[in-house]
């Protein structure tokens, strides 16, 4: 960084990383509206105001969010407006057919689910069972059932017969822009595993 971007913008995006990231809550469409669920919040004396997304609603402090009116039913997920932006710009249709190619835990495939009306077929891979579970779980909770989870690997090529209207790539990155809410990232990265990830990058686009 300091060979690319100068000793004070390097200082300046330190500081930044260090900062605390507030929390967003994506709206399910399907159960509620952010001004319904905005209303909900308030009058359980939480702090929120609308974000930047359609479907954002920005914590302004730190709570519990298991406990929070309309979790259990399914209202709401945990996701941040730069990930919600991915799912608004691939604009999903009801009734198309939609492969989300790395999805696990499943925040972007539910999104995604949701902007299509869980109408249509989305298509869910990953490389574990563990994984897909988890994406079963949060599809159950926000009662989402036009997803369809499948076991793949880096070579797998059973989908390539499949015609898609639209394909989300969510490929396994370096964290390093968002070292914020990754601040781990910081003494795990080094050339080596940034050279793995862009092979791992380059393979799925392929």
């Amino acid at each position: 960084w300091l060979a690319r971007f100068g000793l004070q913008q390097t200082m300046q995006m330190a500081q930044w990383f260090n900062q605390r990231n507030k929390l967003y809550l994506r709206i399910n469409q399907l159960q509620t509206t952010r001004e319904d669920l905005l209303a909900e919040l308030q009058s359980e004396g939480i702090q929120v105001s609308p974000g930047d997304e359609p479907q954002a609603i920005r914590l302004e402090e730190p709570v519990a969010i298991e406990n929070l009116v309309g979790f259990s039913a399914g209202k709401f997920t945990i996701q941040d407006q730069s990930a919600m932006a991915a799912g608004n710009l691939l604009n999903p249709q009801p009734e198309e057919t939609v492969w989300d190619m790395c999805a696990a835990p499943g925040t972007k495939t539910t999104h995604l689910a949701e902007l299509m009306f869980n109408r249509g077929t989305l298509v869910a891979t990953d490389v574990s069972y563990d994984r897909l579970e988890k994406i079963e779980q949060n599809a159950s909770r926000l009662g989402l059932t036009c997803i369809e989870t499948q076991l793949v690997n880096q070579s797998e090529t059973t989908l390539s017969e499949v015609q898609f209207d639209a394909i989300l790539v969510d490929a396994p990155c370096s964290n390093s822009g968002v070292l914020g809410k990754r601040p781990e990232a910081r003494w795990r990265l080094d050339e080596v595993s940034l050279k793995e990830l862009n092979q791992i990058q380059r393979e799925l686009l392929e």
